[in-house]
């Protein structure tokens, strides 16, 4: 509970496994329940605040920026060229995602690459289809109608 309290103080993030599933956590406050420590924080990945029981954390590391990189919206190569360095190193991906009708939402995606379903239609490496954890569902994505996004520095390999 030392490093939590560490990492709240300091406003950094965490990375650990809970259950065997890796997470990274912007820790926002410890508090006990009935026999229990338990701590409150927001997973990037889930995008929403997330009870953890202490006990069940493992391999506990203090990051000091949950980010590797900014996307670069409405620029398509170096939009392609940062996907493709979250592809080739497996990364997360967060970003603002405006639909066809104008509405915007926080979406982070894993297990995804380029969809060639709009090919027939001119475009090429403009869509990636892979896992929305907002949907909880495979999903495919324009990335000219990214914004905000950045590269988490969290692999959906581990």
């Amino acid at each position: 509970s030392k490093v939590f309290l560490e990492a709240i103080d300091n406003k950094a993030y965490v990375r650990f496994k809970y259950l065997s599933k890796t997470h990274l956590v912007k820790p926002l406050f410890l508090f006990p329940r009935r026999s229990k420590l338990l701590l409150y924080g927001y997973d990037l990945v889930l995008n929403e605040e997330v009870e953890f029981e202490v006990r069940y954390i493992e391999d506990l590391e203090i990051e000091t920026t949950p980010f590797i990189k900014n996307l670069h919206p409405k620029m398509l190569l170096s939009m392609r060229n940062d996907v493709e360095f979250a592809l080739d190193n497996m990364l997360y991906v967060r970003f603002d995602y405006t639909n066809l009708k104008g509405e915007q939402s926080l979406r982070t995606i894993g297990h995804f690459n380029y969809t060639e379903d709009y090919k027939n239609y001119g475009y090429d490496r403009e869509h990636i289809r892979g896992h929305c954890f907002l949907r909880g569902e495979e999903r495919t994505f324009k990335l000219l109608r990214f914004d905000n996004g950045t590269v988490l520095n969290l692999s959906y390999n581990e």
